[in-house]
């Protein structure tokens, strides 16, 4: 005797249907997935020149970045008991980061 509607999905068990039929379930059912939608040319132009520009801007602010971390150079003994990331540099302000 099966044991109902719970663990053994009415007394049949558990099929593996995508097994059985090589089929997902939105296939099986019918159903399809929805579509994106179609973005013209013109569009596609300016997304891609928005995209750029983001791009372009995140570039020169890890290029300013890694110049501060260069041009420093100060290092600071690890006091114990007080995290790295709490303290600031004496010289440029930049967050301190421990000295591997």
């Amino acid at each position: 005797m099966g044991t109902g509607f719970g663990r053994g999905f009415g007394r049949r068990g558990h099929r593996r249907m995508f097994y059985a039929t090589g089929l997902p379930g939105w296939v099986r059912f019918g159903t399809s997935p929805t579509s994106l939608a179609q973005v013209n040319k013109d569009q596609q132009i300016k997304l891609l020149e928005q995209e750029k520009t983001r791009l372009e801007q995140e570039l020169q602010n890890i290029i300013k970045r890694l110049e501060e971390l260069r041009k420093c150079g100060y290092k600071m003994p690890h006091q114990r008991g007080v995290p790295c990331y709490q303290q600031k540099c004496p010289k440029c302000g930049t967050m301190m980061t421990r000295a591997r």
